[in-house]
């Protein structure tokens, strides 16, 4: 039986407030806080929030509109290891203040 978590995320923008036509980028930080356990086949999705379209991903992100996330392939993280990554989203124009 496994008792400790294995990763933790967090998730950062850089514009706050953001008004309807701004770009957004999204942080997604993450890392493995265990003492002794390798996350293995790490995979970080990030829904879309929606009243956005995806602009781009950092490191071989992709979105797939089916399903309107972004995925990552990370891989293993090993213990002590962090790491982030970023996507971009145009707010849409007709958003209201506030949404």
């Amino acid at each position: 039986i496994q008792t400790e978590r294995a990763l933790w995320l967090s998730l950062d923008d850089d514009v706050d407030p953001a008004v309807p036509g701004d770009l957004v980028t999204y942080r997604l930080n993450y890392g493995n806080a265990t003492t002794n356990t390798l996350a293995q086949s790490v995979l970080l999705t990030m829904p879309l929030p929606a009243g956005s379209s995806f602009v781009s991903a950092s490191d071989g992100g992709s979105f797939d509109p089916l399903a309107n996330e972004i995925a990552w392939n990370i891989g293993n993280v090993s213990t002590g290891q962090t790491g982030n990554r970023e996507v971009v989203v145009a707010l849409d124009s007709n958003l209201a203040d506030g949404n």
